[in-house]
């Protein structure tokens, strides 16, 4: 049913009808789960936030995130990751261990493929699976590239793109 068949019906009556009650709990609940949500608020944060891993939210911060790494000499570990995804959610720890053991040379990044907002940056790695890592060396060359929860195949990349 449309909205503005609820919004009719309900007013007809002289009270709301219950399917717009619902709505209107639903909508309410929704707005205040987005506006509270963690990743709303990772975009404020500075690309640059040593040991931890960054979240990219927009096509803008993969580019300026790129900038960033190549004037501060750092190599950039990327890695592609859905909410859905049960290997992403286990090798995540793994990559926050990393990010923080590299901090001072590696800026480790994470990309929620469900995220419109990346979608050239998803395109441009054409990732067909996740988790996706891609790691760029200091001199911004593409050096490593794997799909997979694979924990040494991991560490071998960090510690490649940390030299």
């Amino acid at each position: 049913m449309a909205l503005s068949t609820l919004i009719r019906t309900g007013l007809r009556r002289g009270r709301p009808s219950s399917a717009l009650r619902s709505f209107s709990a639903l909508a309410e609940t929704t707005t205040s789960e987005v506006s509270t949500s963690p990743s709303a608020t990772t975009a404020s944060n500075d690309n640059a936030t040593a040991g931890a891993v960054t979240e990219i939210l927009t096509n803008q911060d993969w580019i300026n995130l790129k900038q960033q790494a190549a004037a501060s000499n750092r190599g950039i570990l990327l890695q592609f990751t859905a909410a859905w995804c049960p290997p992403c959610r286990v090798i995540s720890p793994v990559v926050a261990s990393l990010a923080e053991k590299t901090a001072s040379t590696l800026n480790v990044v994470k990309a929620d493929i469900d995220n419109i907002e990346i979608g050239d940056v998803v395109s441009e790695h054409a990732v067909s699976a996740v988790p996706m890592f891609v790691g760029y060396g200091k001199d911004g060359t593409k050096r490593v590239s794997f799909t997979g929860a694979d924990k040494a195949a991991l560490e071998r990349a960090v510690d490649e793109l940390s030299k």
